[in-house]
């Protein structure tokens, strides 16, 4: 095991990087474009990223199983025309349009349907079937440490790819999470313990365990009126809900984010622990719901600690269309201390 654990899958990039090398590679002619693996651990959302980046490029994607094919059914289904005998195509080898064949779970195939795959992923045809020239080839996969059920590719089907191993970064999952309505206290646990965001562990002492799959299943009961340590341990962990317990006291200490935001009291970050500040944050940007609370909290961080203005300002414009916040009377002072590490162009 200790081997599989230093076992490599590519180059590693974040989901956000994934994404922008996809979207470089999808600028050339699908049939110049070598084949993609992404690599991760379960739950990180690699199928996600491949349908964005279709979504975007505004094309269309056939998610192929092939865990639930034969290795006959690559060939499609035998038929005869008078004397002859031919193989229809099957529906999942486009001949004609554009888009991205995603072969998802490609590991999870028995290693006689992955030898099918040999010539699809290279030649780019199965038999008499071409795939059309439109068509790009991605795949996805969970590698052999993350206790899941999958096959090891042979060597002859890896080189016929190009690899990327998907890792995890909080800061990018934060940003999601603001724009997808995560619970803000998931929000804030999860910056203040950062590696509970993704973590499998074959000791366990649950059957189920974090990543940004379940939690996203935990903010969702949590929105249905679950109780919060429920709907966690139900979702991500026992251990970890005993953690998000603890956790729930901090809201506890926080101060009071109304009179902060009215501009009638100071935010001096001194006076807070490191589990309050991570909580605050987004707490002030949902809150910041008027156009004058808007510009006090642009105005509160111009005047704190650059670390936490960061990751304020991180949630913000996650939260707010840019447009809308450059209309802001505070917004060069604010976009002066900040540009260089959040803003690429305005």
């Amino acid at each position: 095991m200790e081997k599989e654990k230093n076992r490599k899958y590519g180059t590693k990039m974040t989901p956000c990087g994934v994404k922008k090398f996809l979207a470089s590679l999808l600028k050339r002619e699908a049939k110049e474009v070598p084949a993609v693996f992404l690599w991760g651990p379960p739950g990180i959302g690699k199928s996600s990223i491949v349908k964005q980046v279709a979504e975007e490029k505004g094309i269309e994607i056939i998610d192929v199983r092939l865990s639930l094919l034969d290795a006959i059914d690559l060939r499609g289904i035998p038929a005869t025309e008078g004397k002859n005998c031919f193989w229809t195509r099957p529906p999942f080898i486009p001949e004609k349009g554009n888009g991205i064949l995603f072969l998802d779970e490609l590991n999870t195939a028995s290693p006689s349907v992955q030898n099918s795959a040999l010539q699809l992923v290279l030649d780019r045809r199965v038999g008499e079937h071409k795939l059309g020239d439109g068509w790009y080839i991605i795949s996805a996969g969970n590698r052999l440490e993350d206790s899941s059920l999958v096959f090891q590719l042979a060597d002859p089907l890896i080189s016929r790819f190009i690899h990327i191993e998907v890792e995890i970064n909080i800061d990018e999952w934060i940003a999601w999470a603001m724009k997808n309505e995560i619970n803000e206290r998931i929000i804030g646990f999860l910056k203040f313990r950062p590696d509970l965001l993704s973590r499998i562990n074959e000791n366990r002492n649950s059957i189920n365990f974090p990543c940004p799959r379940t939690w996203a299943f935990a903010s969702t009961l949590m929105g249905s009126g679950i109780d919060p340590v429920e709907a966690v341990e139900s979702s991500v962990g026992t251990g970890v809900s005993a953690e998000f317990s603890g956790w729930l006291k901090v809201y506890d200490k926080l101060p009071d984010v109304e009179e902060i935001l009215d501009g009638k009291k100071e935010l001096k970050l001194s006076e807070y622990e490191l589990s309050v500040l991570c909580a605050l944050g987004p707490i002030l940007v949902l809150r910041a719901n008027t156009p004058q609370r808007l510009e006090n909290l642009l105005k509160i961080l111009t005047n704190i600690e650059r670390k936490w203005g960061v990751y304020f300002s991180t949630l913000l414009f996650a939260k707010f269309e840019k447009e809308k916040i450059v209309r802001c009377k505070n917004w060069k002072r604010f976009y002066t201390q900040y540009s260089d590490i959040l803003f690429e162009e305005v």
